[in-house]
């Protein structure tokens, strides 16, 4: 079944100071991104610098093991 591949999704709404919004907001227009590809990408990020991410998974977002946080794997 084609609905097993795709990974289920869920909603998660947050403030952020307006300040930080406005200069997401900005680059996001300069890049021609929508602000949910942005937020989803850092979060992955962090999670990635946390060690909670696959080999793979690191590559597909250009991080490599030094970008991970200091003494772990």
């Amino acid at each position: 079944m084609v609905n097993e591949l795709k990974p289920k999704k869920a909603f998660c709404g947050f403030k952020i100071e307006q300040e930080i919004y406005e200069l997401i907001r900005a680059i996001c227009k300069s890049r021609g991104e929508d602000i949910s590809d942005f937020m989803r990408r850092a979060v992955k990020r962090e999670l990635g610098r946390l060690n909670y991410l696959s080999e793979e998974e690191l590559k597909a977002l250009e991080m490599s093991n030094c970008q991970k946080l200091e003494g772990e794997g």
